[in-house]
């Protein structure tokens, strides 16, 4: 059903739990709001999808979400789906308040290293779970990656916009 919605091939994760799914939405769906409805579905039992380019959609536990990169979304933060849809967002924190913002959002998160804090200008810390292709950070912004389910990037980005911590 994924696949033909999407029009993507699926790959699965050989660690995918055996779980049987039932689910009967009550209105007609988009085909955007179908994928969203049926990631939300599967991350309730667990699994997680995402989208690998045009072709492909990968499954696999959730438990492994942590060390998958989404794919890099930057819509308005109202823009983005009330959804467990996986991706990364970027956002620049104001001057200063890079590691306060973590501290700020980092309660919203549902996978361990979902949040990572780049400080402007500095090499990426090696704990920071990025691959080792990627070296240093040029500029002097500091940056802020969130990978995590749709919903929860949403909150986190209505959280630090009250707080006046991004930088418009």
């Amino acid at each position: 059903m994924y696949a033909d919605i999407s029009g993507r091939s699926i790959i699965k994760a050989g660690t995918l739990p055996d779980v049987k799914i039932t689910f009967q939405n009550q209105t007609p769906m988009r085909p955007a709001e179908a994928l969203q409805a049926l990631d939300t579905v599967l991350a309730s039992q667990r699994i997680t999808t995402i989208f690998q380019g045009p072709q492909y959609v990968k499954v696999f536990p959730e438990s492994e979400a942590s060390v998958e990169g989404g794919p890099i979304i930057d819509l308005p933060p109202d823009q983005l789906p009330d959804s467990s849809s996986l991706l990364t967002y970027i956002v620049k924190p104001k001057q200063g308040l890079g590691q306060r913002l973590m501290s700020a959002v980092t309660p919203f998160a549902k996978f361990h290293a979902s949040i990572i804090y780049i400080p402007g200008g500095s090499a990426v810390p090696a704990k920071a779970g990025l691959p080792p292709q990627i070296s240093a950070i040029h500029g002097s912004d500091d940056i802020l990656v969130l990978r995590d389910y749709s919903s929860n990037v949403r909150r986190m980005l209505k959280v630090l916009s009250e707080s006046s911590m991004l930088d418009k």
